[in-house]
């Protein structure tokens, strides 16, 4: 796409990015921009996000230069105290390493749902930062939701993979299954038009909420209703936990890197990471050579493996983050790395890999927005695993979230399950702003994967001269993400065999895993997924990105 300078907005959806970008034509911000978009993704990906939903990150950069964030954290309702989970021995653990829960009751059904905070989230960046109404951001995906939109091939793998989740809540299937089976792809239009997936209900409630705002949400009667049937399913959800919710704006952490200053929400994995490389000159390397790579795989295990230290440190002695990004902090990590070899240090209790971990897949949306003033939105939102808990409240078509899938169920830690306790979640949004002005802004889904994504992605743009659509689309690599085989390097298969192999020579062990549908064992959902925007500082023009391997929408305002 050729650059613009009348704003830009890239998303996961296509359909979501069109809402975005006609917002800006008629007018709005880059926050009414991202407050439509996400909502229109609530209805048109809703195996990713939804009012329902239990995650909500904003990173924001206002045409002053000034930045910020908007938090709708994951909170445990008042009644998942310690112990509320029962351990079971036999089952595999979750992606974190926690200890499996007896019938997965923290992953799927009430007892999995956190206090939704998406659309707090959204309705509070609208309140501070729009400039239009609530009905006229919302109105998008009202149309969505009561007309219906055509189902992709991609829509229809997610509730295919999701199956069984949705056929055991039937105010799920009745929404996105058809009579109980899995919708059909389009094969050959038009000999074969695809399925239309209405949700009429959802439309009621997005009206709802269009006319009272989020307060019907989270304390009028849609909270009664939603609480009533959290209760009635056995979950602790109540009408207190939604009324005492709250989302906020807060401070942001940033540092340096190059010159670049690097700005992202509470979370200091990705500027951690950066900091450690900084200590080496990645742009006398070539762009995905062996010693780039090898540089990049260890300062992401290191990263990864200080956030590991602080989700399971004591409960009542939690290091502040701000105490991972100090220079002696950094040094240390960074003197761990030597160009020569891998890092040997044991740096997780199960870096060994451990046998029987659940697989699942973390759903997460990310967009971005940018308007003509300089305004810049980078959001990520999400239910936790696709569909969330499965459970949607019967006449409302709100999909619940399983949020409580990133507690530790077992107590003494600092993110063991507890009332009303908050679960810090790293890959928040960043953007960056170079020393000529120049800036990026980058949201990525994909769980524990993010991290990698993200350094990469920054790499390419600071230290081997990217532009952002560039940066998005190279081959990347992930180290350190799961407590799967923990420093095995997981390599796209577009990535040079003799660069593979210059890796193994160093000691890595190197997986070549593919990102293609076509290829047998391949999957877009390998690697995490980026997708962000560029602004020119020299001539006002934006550029925008995608990961070329999954669906979305990078779209410009009509000139």
């Amino acid at each position: 796409m050729d650059p613009t300078p009348k704003g830009i907005v890239v998303a996961k959806h296509p359909l979501a990015a069109q809402v975005g970008a006609s917002i800006l034509e008629q007018g709005g911000n880059a926050f009414d921009s991202a407050v439509a978009v996400g909502f229109a993704l609530s209805v048109v990906e809703p195996y990713m996000s939804g009012i329902g939903g239990g995650k909500f990150q904003l990173v924001f950069r206002t045409a002053s230069g000034a930045t910020g964030a908007i938090d709708a954290p994951v909170v445990a309702p008042a009644g998942a105290i310690p112990g509320s989970y029962e351990i079971d021995p036999e089952a595999a653990r979750g992606l974190f390493g926690f200890r499996g829960v007896k019938g997965q009751a923290n992953e799927v059904g009430s007892r999995s749902v956190a206090i939704p905070g998406v659309l707090a989230g959204l309705c509070l960046t609208l309140q501070r930062y729009g400039s239009m109404r609530l009905a006229d951001v919302i109105n998008p995906a009202i149309n969505f939701a009561e007309n219906g939109y055509p189902l992709s091939w991609q829509d229809i793998a997610y509730i295919a993979a999701s199956y069984r989740r949705l056929a055991s809540f039937p105010s799920s299937a009745s929404i996105f299954l058809n009579d109980g089976q899995v919708p059909e792809p389009t094969f050959q239009y038009p000999l074969q038009v695809a399925n239309v997936l209405k949700q009429r209900d959802l439309g009621r409630t997005l009206r709802l909420i269009a006319s009272n705002g989020s307060d019907i949400f989270y304390k009028g009667s849609l909270a009664k209703v939603i609480s009533d049937e959290v209760k009635a399913a056995g979950g602790w959800l109540t009408l207190d936990d939604l009324s005492n919710y709250k989302a906020s704006e807060i401070a942001t952490l940033s540092r340096k890197y190059h010159g670049w200053d690097i700005i992202t929400g509470p979370d200091f994995q990705t500027i951690e990471a950066l900091a450690i490389l900084e200590k080496f000159n990645l742009s006398s390397l070539d762009h995905n050579s062996v010693e780039a790579l090898h540089l990049i795989s260890q300062a992401c295990l290191l990263a990864h493996s200080t956030f590991y230290d602080f989700i399971t440190s004591p409960e009542h002695s939690v290091p502040s983050l701000t105490s991972y990004l100090d220079n002696e902090h950094i040094e240390q990590r960074a003197g761990m790395l030597h160009l020569d070899t891998r890092v040997d240090s044991t740096l997780f209790p199960d870096e060994k890999g451990m046998d029987g971990v659940r697989n699942g897949s973390f759903t997460t949306t990310g967009y971005s927005t940018a308007d003509q003033w300089g305004n810049t939105a980078c959001v990520l939102q999400t239910h936790g695993f696709s569909f969330g808990s499965g459970m949607t409240v019967p006449g409302t078509g709100i999909l619940l979230n399983d949020q409580m899938l990133g507690f530790n169920p077992e107590p003494g830690t600092a993110t063991s399950i507890g009332p009303g306790k908050r679960r810090p979640i790293p890959g928040w949004p960043i953007i960056c702003v170079g020393p000529n002005g120049n800036s990026i802004a980058v949201a990525s889904p994909g769980g524990n994967r993010v991290l990698c994504a993200l350094v990469q992605t920054v790499t390419n743009v600071v230290d081997f001269g990217m532009h952002i659509d560039s940066a998005l689309a190279a081959p990347r690599i992930d180290c350190g993400s799961t407590p799967v085989r923990r420093k095995t390097i997981l390599a796209s298969r577009e990535i040079d065999p003799t660069t593979i192999q210059g890796l193994e020579e160093l000691g890595h062990s190197v997986e070549v895993a593919s990102t293609s549908l076509t290829e047998p064992g391949g999957s877009p959902l390998t690697f995490a997924q980026p997708g962000g925007l560029e602004l020119s500082a020299s001539n006002g023009m934006y550029l925008g990105g995608n990961d070329p391997y999954v669906s979305g929408g990078v779209v410009k305002p009509m000139e």
